[in-house]
């Protein structure tokens, strides 16, 4: 699971849009663009010349600029400062840090096992649990996130256990933040580590992209499938 760096949201509920998940409509182009070049690829085993040449041009210049853009936007998401990706606030405690290896303009990317507060700040419901996450911290910020410190983290999906590290919250999510670190495990809002279970979710590779999901990898291939089809059309009608 990854996370990014973020300016806090407005505090309360947000519709959920998780990051790294790319549109439908930039899905299709993906694809569509993978199923040309792979029709023209074949065409051109037969034809090198004409219409599969420019097939296989376009749709591998096509694959390419989308899958160029999905990748420049995960390292802009990654990168401190960036927007956030919407949903409610928490407030968590760092139990564990440790860096990753990955660099994103010259600062860390580190693991983050915190255990999340029940709800929202404003509401409180729901249950604490333990959760990991990944987020390039900035240098000068990293004594903020040793063992022990309480952060304020963004739930993009309340149905799932990924957080976002928030790097400037609001005043009120902040002062809750303090009051929370002066308590010990157990005494405050935030159990002890032992007494709350560990979410985890499906990883994510690199800095954040996420793979399609089994009915979008289908469509997909079905997508992929009809723009070879169509590439190939003239010479499978003869």
């Amino acid at each position: 699971m990854s996370a990014t760096v973020t300016p806090a949201p407005a505090l309360g509920e947000r519709p959920p849009t998780p990051a790294g998940r790319a549109t439908p409509f930039g899905r299709a182009l993906h694809w569509s663009g993978a199923g040309a070049a792979a029709g023209g690829f074949a065409g051109m085993l037969a034809d090198p010349r004409g219409w599969y040449v420019v097939a296989f041009c376009v749709g591998f210049t096509l694959w390419l600029l989308v899958t160029l853009a999905r990748v420049l936007g995960a390292v802009h998401r990654a990168l401190p400062g960036a927007p956030p990706p919407g949903g409610r606030l928490a407030l968590a405690r760092v139990e564990s840090i440790a860096r990753t290896g990955l660099e994103v303009n010259d600062q860390p990317q580190c693991e983050l096992t915190v255990v999340v507060g029940p709800g929202t700040l404003r509401q409180g419901t729901g249950p604490a649990y333990a959760t990991t996450t990944r987020a390039v911290l900035d240098v000068v910020t990293l004594p903020s996130f040793q063992p022990g410190s309480v952060i304020v983290v963004s739930q993009p999906d309340p149905a799932q256990p990924d957080v976002v590290v928030v790097a400037t919250p609001p005043a009120d999510a902040l002062a809750a933040a303090r009051a929370e670190a002066r308590h010990e495990p157990g005494e405050g809002a935030l159990p002890p580590l032992d007494r709350v279970p560990l979410r985890t979710a499906a990883p994510r590779p690199g800095l954040g992209l996420r793979g399609p999901t089994p009915a979008g990898l289908l469509g997909g291939v079905v997508l992929a499938g009809g723009a070879a089809l169509a590439v190939l059309l003239p010479t499978l009608l003869g």
